[in-house]
């Protein structure tokens, strides 16, 4: 009994080492799962695609963000969440060409008769400046190093709300034929310049054009600091470009402006035929607070106790 006692004694006192190491490592880590609550201001917006001669100009982005980070291992980990994002930017489009067909009193060998005429708008410039509020969902991977992180991958954007403002300068309107008896018009005869026009539609505001969602390739870096109880504080820089734009459901109309019995009526330039999508840029800076939730299995690193 006494020899029983004496052995389990040594037994305990050799592996207490062992033991207490293996506690230790599992203790000394801490965990790259989280939840993060963030903030995001930069450069962005949406540009057109299409047969157009678009100045697509930077705009004023800003979201905010609710992320879930889990890990793979010791450096390796992933990230999902939903982050609201709002645009504002402008688009310069120039030298805008639209065709009507309409009406002329005219006179042929049967006498004075009512005839279909074909006409050709022009208008120097047209600006369109947009607002737009999406949801975007990223899935992305993370790779970490000491403080240093960097995610890349993909993200998904929504739309919630697409609307437009308009600023197009005068028209200039000729007529060149005369459809119901072919007969071109050389030179062509001046109709009336039409004076400017300004106003807003919307693009997507719960229904509306949009038929896709758009696909982004997404990347950020940035710098992370340990704070109490396993939370973290980070700074970061990010980039987002389109991989897959947001398609438009136009009609078979390609006109921006159309003609009326007496004015010019503007349709925008985002419901004509020859813009063909919708692509997103956006660049900027973002801080976020992370809410440790906890070691996780295979996930952290190992820190020094002195």
């Amino acid at each position: 009994m006494k020899k029983s006692v004496l052995f389990i004694s040594f037994l305990l006192m050799t592996l207490q080492p062992l033991l207490a190491g293996r506690h230790a490592s599992l203790r000394n880590t801490y965990t790259d799962s989280y939840l993060g609550i963030g903030a995001r201001a930069g450069m962005g917006g949406i540009s057109l695609t299409g047969d157009l001669d678009a100045d697509n100009r930077f705009g004023f982005s800003y979201g905010f963000d609710l992320n879930y980070q889990g890990g793979f291992g010791s450096r390796f980990g992933f990230l999902i969440g939903a982050n609201l994002s709002f645009f504002s930017n402008s688009v310069l489009v120039s030298n805008i060409t639209s065709e009507f067909t309409g009406p002329i009193q005219g006179t042929t060998i049967f006498g004075s008769t009512d005839m279909i005429a074909h006409y050709v708008g022009t208008t120097k410039t047209v600006e369109e400046a947009y607002t737009s509020m999406y949801l975007q969902v990223p899935v992305m991977l993370s790779f970490n190093a000491e403080n240093l992180f960097l995610n890349a991958g993909l993200k998904f954007a929504i739309p919630l709300s697409v609307k437009a403002t308009y600023n197009c300068s005068e028209t200039h309107v000729v007529m060149d034929r005369v459809e119901t008896t072919g007969t071109e018009v050389d030179p062509a005869f001046d109709i009336a310049d039409y004076d400017g026009l300004e106003g807003a539609y919307s693009i997507y505001d719960g229904i509306g054009k949009m038929r896709t969602l758009s696909v982004l390739l997404s990347a950020e870096l940035g710098y992370r600091f340990f704070i109490y109880g396993g939370n973290s504080l980070q700074f970061s820089v990010y980039a987002d470009f389109s991989v897959k734009n947001q398609s438009l459901d136009n009609s078979a109309e390609s006109n921006v402006l159309t003609l009326g019995s007496d004015d010019i009526a503007y349709r925008g330039i985002l419901n004509a035929q020859n813009t063909t999508g919708l692509n997103f840029f956006n660049f900027g800076a973002r801080v976020q607070f992370n809410l440790g939730l906890g070691r996780a299995p295979m996930s952290g690193r190992a820190i020094r106790i002195l």
